[in-house]
């Protein structure tokens, strides 16, 4: 059964970061905050930062995560807080499985109780009954189910550690529960990182959607480092494969949404104006790329801040990172922004230091 936020969730991820930005300039507060809950994960994936330069292994505490989430809640103004506490956005998403955290679900419940809105991303091969009873009884709102291929084969070259039959399996009995409980939240969405190795599958991904009882399909792409340059995916085979997965979502009846092609618009980057990223060591950066993009070792000197040594919400008024939002008001990326694949800038006039896009911007159908 479609819900109001199956209807209008296109529409929000359209429009709502311009929204959220008008927002946070008035409250002078971030909406959306993402937090990291664990460094741990019980896999391997090729494309994933964590693999190519593993973390130190660290939980975020219970006492950390209050002392961030609290923090940004409270800092908000009375008609915010009480009225419309929905706004606010918590998504404990980052580099490991946040299910390795003991007290990854109390944190969960307890945002809720506060009547905010949470977002999760998951592997799924750790979810049990237990967990998604709990978490569809806390009322999270949206959760991402990361599956980047549509059989066993790529699925388990690119995510190495896991096992297709039992991921698939969870996914179907997290469905189940759900219906048994009655609640049309979470709304599920599985998220796709597009790459060369699983372009071919974008069709299949909305079939297997239907086959699991999955509504929607993301489709994203890779932000790429030096050492995974390879997966990336040429333009001609992502629209080819875009237009059989939105006419096979239209017929299916499920939801197909579709990241443009890295760098072919010149958006204006919203993140660092409305959100903030907390990471498992409580380093405070402008988005969630820059976490996936660096070594760990390089993150200290980009924190805006540590949000378990100081008021987050301070960080996010502090002058560092006002000048930061300002550099990029007037379109100069400050330096660790250039190889971001959303944003393209097209001169030095455009950057800050002579620092840019680490790669050309994309040549018609031939790039590879």
């Amino acid at each position: 059964m479609e819900t109001i936020v199956d209807k209008l969730f296109p529409a929000i991820k359209q429009f709502g970061p311009i929204l959220y930005k008008f927002l946070s300039a008035i409250e002078d507060a971030p909406f959306i905050v993402q937090m990291e809950p664990t460094s741990q994960c019980n896999l391997s994936c090729v494309m994933c930062t964590r693999t190519l330069s593993p973390k130190p292994a660290r939980d975020m505490s219970f006492e950390e995560f209050e002392r961030v989430a609290y923090a940004v809640i409270n800092s908000h103004s009375w008609i915010v807080r009480r009225l419309f506490p929905q706004v606010l956005i918590f998504d404990l998403t980052g580099i490991g499985e946040a299910l390795l955290n003991t007290r990854f679900l109390d944190m969960v419940e307890a945002l809720k109780r506060r009547r905010v809105t949470v977002t999760l991303a998951d592997n799924f091969t750790l979810m049990d009954d237990t967990a998604a009873e709990r978490i569809i009884r806390a009322g999270v709102d949206v959760l991402f189910i990361s599956l980047d291929a549509s059989s066993k084969q790529t699925y388990e070259k690119l995510r190495r550690g896991a096992v297709f039959a039992k991921t698939l399996g969870n996914i179907e009995r997290f469905v189940k529960v759900q219906k048994r409980i009655g609640a049309l939240k979470p709304r599920l969405i599985i998220r796709c990182l597009v790459m060369s190795e699983n372009v071919g599958e974008l069709p299949q991904m909305v079939r297997l959607a239907r086959t699991c009882g999955v509504g929607s399909v993301s489709f994203d792409h890779l932000n790429p480092s030096p050492a995974t340059q390879h997966l990336k995916v040429s333009r001609s085979a992502y629209e080819r494969a875009k237009r059989q997965a939105l006419q096979l979502g239209e017929e299916l009846g499920i939801t197909v949404l579709c990241a443009p092609y890295p760098k072919q618009s010149h958006a204006r980057c919203t993140r660092p104006f409305n959100s903030v990223n907390v990471t498992v060591e409580g380093h405070v950066l402008p988005c969630c790329f820059s976490n996936e993009r660096k070594h760990y070792s390089e993150l200290a000197p980009f924190s805006m801040g540590n949000a378990f040594e100081q008021n987050v919400v301070e960080i996010w008024r502090s002058a560092r990172f006002r000048q930061f939002r300002s550099m990029l008001s007037q379109r100069r990326a400050p330096p660790f922004c250039g190889d971001c694949y959303l944003y393209r800038l097209d001169s030095a006039r455009d950057r800050e230091d002579g620092a840019g896009p680490s790669e050309e911007p994309p040549r018609r159908e031939t790039q590879t």
